[in-house]
């Protein structure tokens, strides 16, 4: 054969190989949401042992607090002014609990839903809230947290 021959055996053998390494990576698996149905319950843990210092920990720079109709932020140091008065409440406590989780398709968005309780300024405080999780760098961090007191 001489260097003008085609070889089209080398292109079907490249087609092949291709959609061989497609079909070896299957689809993506479904991001699971267990991962932040843990990260929520850590976070509450830590909340239950040390008040809003855990939460605003939790946020990324530019965090949003919604709570009681006032949106606060964005960013931490918004969101640390507005909690002041719960870290001088030496009695202020809060732990929350995730029921449900969820995860986009994309793997770096997720949402948890819940219930807290805890004392505020000495009385009993229960509710529900929902927490806005983004990953950035492999680590989940809250982008959002809204929470309403139950009477």
């Amino acid at each position: 054969m001489g260097s003008g021959t085609r070889r089209p055996w080398r292109w079907a053998l490249l087609g092949m190989l291709v959609a061989q390494a497609a079909c070896a990576a299957g689809p993506q698996a479904e991001p699971d949401p267990a991962v932040l149905t843990t990260a929520g319950r850590t976070l509450g843990r830590e909340g239950e042992a040390r008040g809003p210092v855990a939460l605003l920990e939790a946020f990324r720079e530019d965090g949003v607090l919604v709570t009681s109709g006032v949106v606060v932020g964005p960013g931490v140091a918004a969101i640390r002014a507005y909690l002041a008065p719960a870290h001088a409440d030496s009695a202020f406590t809060m732990s929350w609990t995730p029921s449900y989780a969820r995860i986009a398709a994309s793997g770096d968005v997720g949402y948890t839903v819940g219930t807290f309780h805890g004392r505020r300024e000495g009385e009993p405080i229960v509710g529900s809230y929902v927490t806005i999780w983004r990953k950035q760098a492999g680590v989940w961090g809250v982008e959002l947290v809204s929470w309403t007191d139950w009477p």
